[in-house]
């Protein structure tokens, strides 16, 4: 085993080396012993455990590039003003009114809009998150809007089983709806970027998703379904911070936030294990991928918003019985399948609402019953009463 710490302790070294060479200060010390840490002592084959470490430095490589984009790209992409910010979430807010899901605000806005603040400076988007069980029907909704476009739904241009979220355009203004997932000890955080036609996931270490989102008052006296200020201050926090994460985490400060859950959220250095464009996903997926994905997803939807678990052995069973079909026949087979668990809750609804009728009904055949028995006693009484003092 100490030899082969050894080689797994000299090829992480190695590599973050190499990402330093190129983009100095990218990996701490401090950082580099927990990526080692992260790494030894494990019974997997070396292979293994190098393209593990290969695939993380990819993906740190890919987030300081982007990053980097980003910042470079800013003056040019940043061209919205806080107050149309406002304005475009207001028509969001508008148009899902009715929705019984609930969209959540994430990002740098955040804060202004619970301190009743201008942020007096531009902003590229709108980021929002959305439990995945709610973002069939805020598509749905938005569909209907003059702000859905169908390029840049993730659905339509990726077909591995998964769903990815969307981007709206509201006057200019690109709204992302991205679904979260909470399984038994973390989330996953779904996002897709309709302009590179990226497909992410973020595998982030919480099973509460009350600590994840939540709804906030404003200053001003507003309620703001938001992600956790505290998410918000971690990921301000996480260097390298940015000038203006600095001043969105002081801005945290000043509206207050939770510093136990704060320091309970431990990010990972590399918190996305998948970046990926919709091509390279669907030149490498698979029939099996695609089944695997979709009941998973499917299986979330029933047990969160039905209430209805779906077993393990169901679930591999499942694998079997879609083999060789297309990604929309399972598509439309799992969607048939929620409408029945859906059908099947509103069941004892309609049971109930029948016994009630039927109650009603026997309840009025007795009382006719009884009022014509009782009308026929008192006409043979009153015929025997006429008879008695007339005879």
């Amino acid at each position: 085993m100490n030899q082969k710490n050894e080689e797994i302790v000299k090829y992480v070294v190695k590599k973050i080396d190499e990402i330093n060479e190129e983009y100095p200060n990218s990996i701490s010390d401090e950082k580099k012993q927990i990526a080692i840490d992260l790494f030894i002592n494990r019974n997997d084959p070396l292979p293994t455990i190098f393209k593990e470490i290969d695939t993380m430095a990819e993906n740190t490589v890919k987030n300081r590039q982007q990053r980097d984009a980003n910042d470079k790209d800013q003056s040019h992409e940043e061209g919205h003003s806080f107050s149309e910010i406002q304005k475009a979430l207001d028509i969001v807010k508008e148009s899902t009114k009715f929705a019984s899901g609930k969209l959540y605000i994430s990002g740098g806005t955040v804060p202004y809009l619970l301190l009743g603040q201008d942020s007096y400076r531009n902003h590229s988007d709108i980021d929002n998150i959305i439990d995945l069980k709610d973002i069939s029907e805020f598509r749905e909704i938005f569909k209907q809007t003059p702000y859905y476009r169908e390029d840049w739904d993730s659905l339509n241009k990726v077909q591995d089983g998964n769903d990815y979220g969307f981007e709206l355009e509201v006057n200019g203004i690109p709204v992302g709806i991205y679904p979260f997932l909470v399984d038994d000890d973390k989330i996953l955080q779904y996002t897709y970027d309709p302009h590179n036609e990226l497909c992410k996931i973020k595998r982030l270490p919480q099973k509460d998703a009350k600590r994840y989102v939540g709804t906030y008052v404003s200053l001003t006296g507003q309620s703001i379904d938001s992600m956790s200020l505290e998410y918000i201050k971690k990921s301000k926090d996480r260097p390298p911070v940015r000038p203006k994460d600095e001043v969105d985490s002081k801005k945290i400060d000043e509206y207050g936030y939770s510093k136990d859950i704060y320091d309970s959220i431990d990010l990972p250095e590399n918190m996305e294990y998948q970046n990926k464009s919709a091509a390279d996903i669907n030149q490498t997926i698979d029939n099996n991928d695609i089944i695997r994905n979709s009941m998973v997803r499917y299986a979330y939807i029933a047990k969160k918003k039905y209430g209805k678990d779906i077993p393990d052995a169901k679930l591999d069973s499942a694998v079997e019985r879609f083999r060789g079909m297309s990604y929309e026949e399972i598509t439309n087979h799992l969607n048939q399948t929620l409408e029945g668990i859906k059908n099947k809750k509103k069941i004892p609804v309609i049971q109930q609402s029948g016994k009630m009728k039927s109650l009603g009904y026997t309840t009025a055949m007795s009382l006719a019953y009884f009022f014509i028995i009782f009308g026929f006693i008192v006409c043979v009484l009153a015929i025997e009463f006429y008879l008695f003092y007339h005879i």
